[in-house]
This record gives structure tokens, sequence and C-alpha cells, in this order.
């Protein structure tokens, strides 16, 4: 039931280039593209994003997005939630939870395009970036935009997984660094020589 849920209804869905987690064709390196080559990143995290998806979120997806019935939007909210809320791990949650933001985050995009921001988000990874310079005043703008968008949707940012860097430092989406083109961290890029190096060194032993 599931499979066909998402083959005949969520895959049919043109998602906004955005959206990058979870959809065919595009995947965390497409979303750190987004961002390369930029002045500043700053990266945001949606605390406990499946958890805190309730199967209200799920009905309005369904009932007012997607425009079904009320009795098909029920029916599709009872066989897409488990226990009151989104399950992790469904093949339908990760395409209905890009659709979470259906009314609020296409302007948001919008209004960051047209000051020469870039907005993505890789399911509850929010990122976004310039290629000039932003004033203090302005970097506090965007962040309070992004965490409004969350906090209108019933979320709580996870402050502690907030990022603001520079072309100074190293710029990370997604867990890739995009001061040029995407590619894994330094210390990561150590940390798997490393672990090829003790492998090595047990096969040989």
């Amino acid at each position: 039931i599931h499979r066909r849920i998402k083959t005949e209804i969520l895959d049919r869905v043109a998602f906004p280039a955005y959206l990058t987690g979870s959809i065919k064709g595009r995947d965390y390196k497409a979303n750190a593209e987004l961002h390369k080559g930029a002045k500043i990143v700053i990266a945001e995290d949606i605390g406990s994003f499946f958890p805190s998806t309730t199967a209200e979120h799920v009905l309005d997806v369904w009932r007012n997005f997607f425009g079904f019935s009320a009795d098909v939007a029920e029916l599709l909210t009872a066989l897409t939630t488990r226990n009151g809320g989104l399950p992790q791990g469904a093949i339908t949650s990760p395409q209905i939870a890009n659709l979470i933001f259906w009314r609020d985050e296409p302007r948001l995009h919008d209004r960051f395009a047209s000051e020469g921001i870039v907005y993505s988000r890789f399911v509850d990874d929010v990122s976004v970036s310039s290629q000039a310079a932003l004033a203090p005043e302005k970097k506090t703008e965007v962040i309070a935009a992004i965490y409004g968008l969350m906090l209108r949707g019933g979320y709580r940012p996870k402050r502690r997984k907030h990022e603001l860097k520079t072309a100074r430092q190293q710029m990370t989406v997604t867990k890739l660094t995009v001061n040029t083109k995407p590619g894994i961290p330094n210390d990561e890029r150590g940390r798997i020589r490393a672990a090829v190096h003790r492998l090595e060194t047990l096969v040989a032993n």
C-alpha cells in the first residue's frame, strides 16, 4: 500500500529545486552544490523533525495540498502515520516531510532569492548562503525568518546545530565543504585514511 501511495501520488509531485532530500536525481551532494563558492553559509536543523510531524500535519498535506476529500485524506493519513506521527523509515515519510511547509516555504524561498540569498532544505537540514557578505543585522533577519518558518509549523530549531561560517572558514552543507566545489572536509578525509590504514594493517597481519 505504501509503495502504491508513493508511486501513484507522491512521485507525481514536481518538487521545487530547493528541496533535495529523498527525491530522484537529487541528494546531499546536489544540496551542497547549490551553495558552492558562497561568501557566507548559515545552517539550521529542525529538531526531532519526524517525531514532531503529527497526524494533523500529514492530514493538512493530503487535504489541502493535494485537495483530497475529507474521507480520502483521513484514510491516507491513517495509512501514512503511526502512533499519531510520521514514522521514520516508511517509504512515504520523506516525501510527505518535504511537503510539510508547503504553505510558507515557497514564499520564504522567493523572498530570499529576491535578496540574492540561496535557500535549500535536505529533509531537516535548512541551509542558506549568499555570494555577497551580509551585514550583522541581515544575518539576524535571515535566521529569524528560518526560525519563524519552523515555529509557525509547530517545530523547534535544534539550536546546538546552528552554524554560521564565512569563506575564511571551512563552510559545510550536508557534511560537504562548499568553499569551492562540494567535497569531504579535511578532518573527515583524515579519519577515512586512518580507518583504511588500520584495515590494511589488520589484513596484512
